[in-house]
């Protein structure tokens, strides 16, 4: 989904956990992530800051590509 975020650009959920793409293009995929933190996520205020606070550094990533503006 698009998000109106000065850090992000779109979010997504699935099985494998949370994906963030970035407004520079990055994409990734934050692994083990649980559903309440990303409905948390998205109700947050700042959602930049919330991944910054929660998810960076509690969670195993992988930077997936840097995506092509569309």
């Amino acid at each position: 989904m698009k998000v109106e975020s000065s850090a992000m650009r779109r979010l997504a959920y699935d099985a494998r956990g949370l994906w963030v793409e970035y407004v520079s293009g990055e994409l990734y995929l934050y692994r083990e992530v649980p559903r309440d933190l990303f409905n948390q996520l998205i109700s947050s205020e700042s959602r930049g800051r919330y991944v910054n606070e929660y998810i960076r550094k509690r969670f195993p990533f992988d930077h997936v590509f840097l995506a092509r503006e569309n």
